[in-house]
């Protein structure tokens, strides 16, 4: 039984490596497993997001404009960091019914572990933001 993945079996890692051996084996079942610590060196990590939200509010609390930007950490080469980026930026004002957004939504790359899809899909990221 495989189960439900929530965005993390998206992606591509390691999994490739098993089609060769299974080839190998007449297609005799073969088990790919990870201990706790393979699973932090070889699959994905959820991005780091930096935000810069302006928001514009009339005197009795509607909130009318938004300004977003969001910068992406997808790490040293990008999976599905862009995608993520793009949800986000789709999403970029959470639930809130706001007549006027700007939002830019970047994937930067960097030095740090590549990034990838987990459940949410970056919505934990930016609601996080949106709320503080």
């Amino acid at each position: 039984a495989i189960g439900g993945g929530f965005g993390a079996k998206a992606g591509t890692t390691l999994e490739g490596i098993v089609i060769p051996l299974a080839q190998q084996t007449n297609y005799r079942p073969v088990k790919l497993s990870f201990s706790r610590e393979d699973v932090f060196t070889n699959t994905f990590i959820r991005q780091g997001m930096y935000a810069r939200i302006k928001t514009g509010v009339t005197k009795n609390g509607r909130i009318v404009a938004e300004k977003n930007k969001f910068y992406w950490d997808g790490g040293a080469y990008t999976e599905y960091g862009v995608n993520i980026a793009r949800a986000g930026g789709y999403a970029s004002t959470g639930p809130y019914d706001i007549p006027n957004v700007k939002a830019d939504s970047i994937c930067v790359y960097t030095n740090h572990p590549v990034g990838g899809p987990y459940r949410g899909f970056g919505m934990s990221e930016i609601h996080f933001a949106i709320e503080q």
